[in-house]
C-alpha cells in the first residue's frame, strides 16, 4: 500500500508557526532572526511560500541549547525533540508547531573573522556554508518587526546565487 501523502502547507499555515515560534522566542528574550527560504519568500515575495515545508530561523552559536528545548517542551503549541541534547555544540534541530503541524528548522550560526558558518547534517555527513558577514535588520511582516540580515539582498545572493530573484520552478 502506498503512503498517503501529506498535503501542502498553506501561507496561513505556516505564516501562523512563524508568529508563533517569534512570540515564543521574542518572550524568552532568545535573538532569532529568519533565514534561508524563509527570508528569502518574504524579501523577494513579500509573503511565505506556500509550497515551503518548513520554517527556517537562525539562532546565535552560544545559545543555551539545553534551555531552548526546555522552553518549546514547556510551550503547549510546540512539540521538541525528546530526551537530552547529546551534543551541546550541535548546529541545529527542528520542532513542531503542533496545531498547524509545520517544522521550524532552528539554526546555530557561528560568526568569525571570515563571515558566518552554518552546518546542516548528521555529525559524519555535516554540510557547511559561509556567507559573508552581516548584521541584523528588521522587515515587518504581520504587524511585527522580524530581524533579518542586513542587507538581506547580499545574504540572498550568498545562498541561492544572483538570480534569487527569479523563482525556481523546480
Amino acid at each position: 500500500l502506498a503512503t498517503p501523502r501529506k498535503p501542502p502547507h498553506t501561507v496561513s499555515r505556516l505564516g501562523d508557526a512563524l508568529c508563533a515560534v517569534g512570540d515564543l522566542l521574542r518572550d524568552a528574550g532568545q535573538p532569532f532572526h529568519l533565514m534561508a527560504g524563509t527570508l528569502l519568500a518574504l524579501v523577494r515575495d513579500g509573503e511565505l511560500l506556500g509550497h515551503d515545508k518548513d520554517i527556517d530561523l537562525a539562532l546565535p552559536w552560544d545559545c543555551d541549547r539545553e534551555a531552548l528545548v526546555a522552553l518549546f517542551r514547556a510551550s503547549p503549541g510546540f512539540a521538541a525533540p525528546s530526551g537530552p541534547i547529546e551534543d551541546s555544540r550541535r548546529w541545529g534541530f527542528s520542532v513542531t508547531h503542533a496545531p498547524t503541524h509545520v517544522g521550524i528548522d532552528l539554526f546555530f550560526l557561528r560568526h568569525d573573522a571570515d563571515g558566518v558558518l552554518a552546518g546542516v547534517g548528521a555529525s559524519s555527513l555535516m554540510l557547511y556554508s559561509r556567507v559573508r558577514p552581516f548584521g541584523l535588520g528588521e522587515l515587518e511582516w504581520r504587524d511585527r518587526r522580524w530581524p533579518i540580515p542586513s542587507p538581506p539582498e547580499q545574504y540572498l545572493e550568498d545562498i541561492y546565487g544572483p538570480r534569487w530573484r527569479e523563482p525556481d520552478p523546480y
